[in-house]
């Protein structure tokens, strides 16, 4: 197994994730299988109780696995199917760690961060990295790990001395580091017209002979003639659309547009296919009430005015009872117009909701989420919800959905 692995330094968000995605790339388009790890120092288990202002969007794996939106990067730049292991935080390390501890595992010794802590991730690692994560079930032959944060933060401080060992565990031939920072060294990677480009600066600076010597992968040399020609493909058609879609959504966290990263992902690669340039207009689903009509009237009918211009409308997820009025009032306004819908996880469960106040007439229909006491309980909690817990409990992944009805 050859590991690569992408620091960051200077500042956070310095594109780590995408540097780590086309590394990946640019192997795979070499017929070298990848996979990848993303590390959050965090204390949390996962990401699943953050709030979309703390990380942006929790990215949700096809296990379930509630994750670092990094993780939506890989599966989409690799087409691989990752699994919740593959995302790892301070607070899984330590969960582990402490269960052996109390299981008796270190036969009474101190635990301590070294060298039980900096053990516990170099194995995690080598565990992970040979997991398939491809439908053939292929072992993959490079992994890409990706420290979140930046170097010299104290919290990734024993991820930090547990890839200084690591780096002599696995030998020199078999790991190389990539440091990301605002000075240019070794690759310059400058501004382009999108994150397609990377991969295509990135090989004409000679990222992929580099690779090919430092970890001796035996890949031919040159490449051929046609090496990644469909990525550049994809990098054009991206560059080069002309007529425009726009797409109103409306939510609870617009104001960090990460919130919706894999919604809008979606949507950028759909219109992509369909030959579109994608306009997205973040709406506040609380500027649609008539509430802000009295207390903001500018505001309400900016969004409005947005709401109604737009092509099509997504209602995505989201968590409490603000903004739901204005997420129906939506729902309302594209059922009556006929204007395309897409409702998400709570946006679908606002569609149910009004479809069946003011189509079927049940005037106290809601969701228990937002009413416990509704008259009319149209969606109810999950039998397996556990109303204790705030982690891990809605049912999430990919899975086969099974329509029961009676005539």
């Amino acid at each position: 197994m050859k590991y690569i692995l992408v620091t960051g330094g200077v500042i956070s968000g310095v594109g780590k994730g995408v540097i780590a995605s086309s590394f990946g790339t640019i192997l795979k388009c070499s017929n070298i299988h990848v996979t990848s790890i993303k590390i959050d120092p965090y204390i949390n288990i996962d990401a699943g109780t953050f709030s979309p202002y703390e990380h942006g969007e929790v990215y949700v794996l096809d296990d379930g696995g509630e994750v670092d939106l990094d993780l939506g990067n890989y599966e989409r730049f690799l087409d691989i199917t990752l699994h919740r292991d593959n995302n790892i935080t301070t607070g899984k390390i330590y969960q582990h760690v402490i269960s052996k501890e109390r299981r008796g595992d270190f036969l009474g010794k101190t635990v301590q961060v070294v060298p039980h802590i900096t053990d516990a991730i170099q194995e995690w690692v080598e565990k992970v990295a040979n997991q398939p994560v491809t439908e053939d079930g292929t072992k993959p032959q490079v992994c890409i790990v990706e420290l979140g944060g930046t170097i010299g933060d104290i919290e990734g401080m024993p991820f930090v001395e547990a890839f200084r060992q690591f780096q002599f565990r696995v030998k020199k031939e078999n790991f190389v580091c990539a440091h990301v920072s605002m000075v240019p060294q070794v690759l310059c990677i400058h501004d382009l017209p999108s994150i397609y480009r990377v991969p295509i600066l990135m090989q004409s600076q000679g990222i992929l002979e580099f690779f090919n010597d430092r970890l001796q992968l035996n890949i031919p040399m040159p490449p051929p003639r046609k090496f990644m020609y469909k990525w550049k493909d994809l990098a054009e058609r991206a560059d080069t659309l002309c007529k425009d879609v726009t797409i109103a959504l409306v939510g609870k966290y617009t104001k960090l547009e990460d919130s919706y990263a894999s919604v809008t992902k979606a949507l950028q690669h759909a219109a992509l296919a369909a030959g579109l340039r994608l306009k997205i207009k973040y709406i506040e689903a609380a500027n649609l009430e008539d509430v802000t009509r009295s207390a903001d009237p500018v505001s309400y009918h900016e969004a409005w005015q947005q709401f109604c211009k737009s092509d099509g409308v997504i209602v995505p997820g989201g968590f409490g009872k603000r903004g739901v009025d204005g997420k129906i009032e939506a729902c309302k306004w594209c059922r009556e117009t006929k204007k395309p819908f897409l409702g998400i996880c709570l946006g679908l469960q606002t569609a149910v909701i009004e479809f069946s106040r003011n189509v079927l007439n049940l005037t106290g229909a809601n969701t228990t989420e937002i009413d416990p006491d509704a008259e009319h309980a149209i969606v109810i909690d999950m039998p397996e919800y556990n109303p204790g817990m705030m982690g891990s409990t809605m049912r999430l992944g990919k899975r086969t959905t099974v329509f029961a009805y009676d005539n």
